[in-house]
């Protein structure tokens, strides 16, 4: 008996050390570096993966007012993931392709902030109905979140185009659909290569770089339906 237990201390003293060791010593993090940051967008963004996506932005994100005298809107993580994971569901789905490359960015670095610039290189590939889902998706996703969160002023809002609130957000979604596509034709399916220009500012936390909590940097669901 007196055996075993010496060989069962050893054992919690052994894995306590290692522990230790991954929490003060040989485990200590690494500084993510800017770069690292990028190749993980382009990652997360081609996935088309609501939590991988989250994991880019540093929580809450800020929006400026949508009515006078408003404060600013405030998203958590949770509500981020609610409104962009049924589209991205849906696009994954429908075999909807979205890829994403940055190109010779440049990089002004402070300790716990960056500014980045570069060309985004990004490939999109969606059919018709695969379309359709992904906008009625996100739609009644992002309203959901909205009358959780804003519902008088989202109410406000709806009021200039319904003399009735409608009950069933998809209605909402559909007329939306319609009002889109009576515009300039599409051609189905759309296969688009799209370069442009873009800038971000990036914060630092607990050693990980994240978009900024002010960001307006486009999502894989705005360059769906590019027109």
């Amino acid at each position: 008996m007196k055996r075993h237990s010496r060989w069962f201390l050893c054992a919690v003293l052994l894995t306590a050390a290692l522990l230790l060791w991954g929490c003060w010593g040989g485990g200590t993090k690494k500084e993510q570096t800017a770069e690292e940051f990028l190749a993980q967008m382009e990652t997360a963004l081609s996935s088309l993966d609501a939590n991988k996506i989250a994991d880019l932005f540093a929580f809450p994100i800020l929006l400026d007012p949508v009515l006078p005298g408003q404060d600013e809107l405030k998203f958590e993580r949770q509500h981020f993931v609610r409104m962009i994971q049924g589209a991205l569901t849906a696009a994954k789905e429908g075999g909807a392709v979205f890829e994403v490359k940055f190109v010779e960015p440049k990089y002004q670095e402070k300790s716990d902030s960056a500014v980045v610039e570069t060309q985004v290189y990004m490939k999109v590939k969606i059919d018709e109905d695969t379309a359709h889902n992904v906008f009625v998706a996100f739609v009644n996703d992002l309203i959901d979140v909205f009358m959780e969160l804003y519902e008088e002023v989202l109410k406000e809002i709806l009021k200039e185009f319904f003399d009735e609130i409608p009950d069933d957000f998809t209605e909402i979604a559909e007329q939306l659909w319609d009002a889109l596509m009576a515009g300039e034709p599409v051609e189905w399916p759309v296969e688009e290569e799209i370069t442009e220009e873009v800038f971000f500012e990036l914060t630092k936390v607990n050693g990980k770089w994240k978009l900024s909590s002010e960001v307006d940097v486009e999502l894989p669901l705005t360059a769906l339906f590019r027109r």
